[in-house]
């Protein structure tokens, strides 16, 4: 009986991290076979684009494979992406389609991979962490600014969907480097601003001075429970 089927994967720009998931005793483990795993895959240090496109009205196969190919035509080669959409409106005979890529050699290369037929899901830090606060944040319209693996991760949300993000590699957990990313986050995406009245800080090591709590006007700056590697781990299994 194989008791640690799971594995997730963290995989970014200069190292590949395992850990395995036991069922019954929930300890976590480096290392291990991957050939007779489910393997979930977490991708970091890759920035997110997104796009909006409108199509004729479709779902199921014939939407994903409209997205395809309008990916296909404005982005290129599709072998180093991944992508993810979801319908924001559907008007009469058309529907409007927000569409989350990255474009990576990681993504070619883990379609290479012997183990390729194993994987269960995909997914970026920018949404794992999203979705691991879901229940603790309570509007649609958002700023979340996190610290993973050393790296500053921003991500602006509207009515619940990433709309923009940033990452900072090798971010020091300074106040001023943090205000100064987030004011250049905030002026670069202002119109995905608008409806935002929260930024919500997470494991990024700081708590605002006095001094420096109205740095942001009308933005009031919330910290949230940082985030525990074995819940997240959880959450996304």
């Amino acid at each position: 009986m194989i008791f640690n089927k799971n594995m997730l994967i963290e995989i970014g720009n200069s190292k590949i991290a395992k850990t395995e998931k036991y069922f019954f005793n929930k300890k976590r483990k480096e290392g291990g076979d991957m050939l007779n795993r489910n393997l979930y895959l977490m991708l970091y240090e890759e920035e997110v684009y997104i796009k909006k496109f409108n199509f004729p009205k479709a779902k199921g196969e014939l939407l994903y494979n409209l997205v395809k190919n309008e990916l296909s035509f404005s982005v290129g080669n599709v072998n180093n992406i991944l992508f993810d959409y979801r319908v924001t409106k559907s008007v009469n005979l058309c529907v409007e389609v927000i569409v989350f890529y990255i474009n990576s050699q990681k993504i070619a290369f883990i379609k290479e991979n012997n183990c390729y037929k194993n994987i269960k899901k995909i997914s970026l830090i920018q949404f794992a962490i999203k979705k691991y606060y879901e229940k603790s944040i309570k509007e649609k319209d958002y700023m979340m600014a996190f610290v993973y693996d050393k790296g500053l991760y921003m991500i602006a949300v509207n009515e619940n969907n990433i709309v923009a993000n940033s990452i900072i590699d090798n971010f020091n957990c300074e106040e001023d480097e943090l205000i100064r990313a987030i004011t250049c986050f905030k002026n670069k995406f202002s119109q995905q601003f608008v409806n935002i009245k929260n930024i919500y800080l997470s494991n990024v090591g700081i708590e605002f001075s006095d001094t420096k709590k109205d740095t942001f006007k009308d933005i009031v700056v919330k910290s949230l429970e940082k985030y525990k590697k074995e819940k997240l781990v959880e959450s996304f299994l």
